[in-house]
């Protein structure tokens, strides 16, 4: 089953920049994508798949977050976010301080946005890691 939150999309939209909403959907399904795409290929059987933006998460059964196969599939999900980031561009001449202000504008918005996706993103799947540990 997937399911779609919007008001986890429109609260990670507004926390990693307000005027870039849809690179934020873009990479929530793309991180969640990529994390299916890891489950099936582990052999995992998935009960659902949560789009919520940098709150997003796969359930599967079978295996636990700790083992192995679990940290792979969660941690996959940064990983494509920080892929994005690393073939848009990097982050270039910014004006200083643009990574930790959502609010200025910047050169290359894919990059950057995906470079703060990833890095919360992968603070918030390392925290459901240690909390099943």
């Amino acid at each position: 089953m997937i399911l779609l939150d919007w008001v986890g999309l429109i609260v990670s939209g507004f926390l990693l920049g307000p005027g870039y909403i849809i690179y934020v959907l873009f990479l929530s399904i793309a991180q969640e994508l990529t994390r299916l795409l890891v489950a099936l290929a582990v052999n995992v059987q998935i009960k659902e798949v949560f789009i919520s933006g940098i709150f997003g998460f796969t359930s599967f059964t079978g295996i636990n977050l700790t083992d192995f196969r679990g940290m792979m599939i969660i941690l996959a999900g940064p990983l494509v976010s920080f892929l994005i980031y690393r073939l848009t561009g990097g982050l270039g001449n910014n004006p200083k301080g643009a990574f930790f202000n959502p609010l200025v504008k910047v050169r290359n918005p894919l990059a950057m946005i995906s470079l703060r996706f990833a890095l919360v993103s992968l603070v918030i799947s390392c925290w459901e890691i240690i909390r099943q540990w």
